[in-house]
């Protein structure tokens, strides 16, 4: 499937940028690859690619069009309970274990957490973290303790600091 294959690239651009090796012909590849799988929407499938996209864009400092596109397509996702689907349909229920996976992997960036309404995900999750599954808990807490979510959720004037 061409979701699979986007996520593939993405996930490895991600891990190429950590272990500092953006500079080689095969990162290049893939970022052509990622670049060429996004839809006209701005997404790349469902939620969960998209984040995994978004966050090999923004890899190095990565700025530019196909990275707004990408973060303005989660944002226009998110359901009104500050949740994502674990498609890409706002109607359908939301999904913790998505949402999760979505703000481990771009809690802690600025133009995510500005584009998105990160105080009500981070409402949602403080609420239901005893009804979370342990798998979407351990999730939770990763993403939570990687961006320093929900820090100072209780005061709406200073938002969570994300890096």
């Amino acid at each position: 499937m061409l979701a699979d294959r986007m996520a593939v690239a993405a996930m490895t651009l991600i891990r190429l940028d950590e272990l500092g090796q953006s500079f080689t012909p095969f990162y290049r590849s893939l970022l052509r690859e990622v670049l060429t799988g996004q839809e006209a929407d701005g997404g790349w499938g469902d939620p969960m690619t998209t984040a995994l996209c978004v966050r090999a864009l923004a890899c190095g400092n990565g700025q530019g069009v196909a990275l707004h596109c990408g973060i303005e397509h989660l944002a226009a996702l998110q359901r009104p309970d500050g949740l994502w689907s674990r498609i890409a349909f706002r109607r359908m229920p939301g999904d913790a274990y998505v949402s999760a996976f979505i703000l481990f992997h771009l809690g802690c960036d600025r133009r995510f957490a500005a584009a998105v309404r990160l105080l009500d995900a981070l409402a949602w999750f403080l609420a239901h973290e005893s009804e979370l599954d342990a798998e979407t808990a351990h999730l939770w807490r990763a993403a939570r303790a990687r961006c320093a979510l929900g820090i100072s959720l209780l005061d709406a004037d200073h938002p969570p600091a994300v890096n």
